[in-house]
């Protein structure tokens, strides 16, 4: 494959939430009993999973029903292809939206596997890119949010990290020429947030901080929402190559 389709393959493998080989077995149609056949939908067999969450499970043999991205694609029984999707139903049987889809090649199968190797790599990056300041740092004490919270089962359930600041890597921010020599990061310690960081006094790291306006933070306060805003300082040759590219 071409280095300009390794380049345009990159997006539907960040945004897909499921990428898999599969072969076509029925067209205009579906098996899982909530989704109504009819065109622009599939029913393949899944060949080979190359992502997919662990709660799906083993998909391998299985058919899934996919609604395809276009009404009329040029795909066929018996065709076998990468499909690149997204979330839809989880019934008696999955069914799922098709972002994308290419003939399946051995080559398309190691340029997939070689772009979701460098995955975490990009959405690293991309973190760094947005942060408004990036430090090592040391937590030096958890205290209780001074926020109102509405309740709710969802909640955040907000805490302070008090951070001190060892080094900065980068600031993007202009109101302040100097950075102070401690950080307030405000973070949810509520399990409904699983995927944010958890702070704990003495954990220290690389601190990949942003303002939330939209979530009506006040602008005192700085967040890592993201499990890569927060990087051991094992990563920090990885982060600072990152920062000047």
């Amino acid at each position: 494959m071409s280095s300009r389709t390794v380049k345009s393959a990159a997006n539907p493998v960040d945004a897909a939430t499921l990428i898999f080989k599969a072969t076509v077995a029925r067209i205009n149609a579906s098996n899982e009993p909530s989704v109504r056949p009819g065109p622009g939908l599939i029913v393949a067999q899944v060949d080979a999973v190359l992502k997919a969450s662990a709660d799906l499970g083993n998909l391998v043999g299985q058919e899934i029903t996919i609604e395809l991205a276009a009404r009329r694609p040029a795909i066929k029984h018996g065709e076998q292809a990468i499909f690149y999707a997204t979330d839809w139903v989880y019934g008696k049987r999955i069914a799922v939206r098709e972002l994308s889809h290419h003939a399946a090649t051995p080559a398309a199968e190691k340029q997939v596997a070689r772009v979701l190797d460098e995955q975490p790599m990009r959405h690293l990056a991309s973190r760094i890119r947005g942060a408004e300041l990036v430090i090592v740092g040391v937590v030096e004490a958890i205290k209780p949010s001074p926020l109102d919270e509405p309740l709710s089962f969802n909640a955040p359930q907000w805490k302070v990290a008090s951070v001190r600041v060892e080094s900065v890597l980068t600031s993007t921010q202009r109101r302040r020429p100097t950075v102070p020599n401690s950080v307030s990061v405000l973070f949810p310690s509520s399990d409904d947030w699983a995927p944010a960081p958890k702070f704990t006094k003495g954990r220290s790291g690389i601190f990949l901080l942003r303002h939330e306006p939209k979530l009506g933070i006040p602008p005192d306060f700085f967040l890592a929402l993201d499990p890569a805003d927060f990087q051991p300082r094992s990563a920090l040759s990885r982060v600072q190559s990152l920062l000047k590219k």
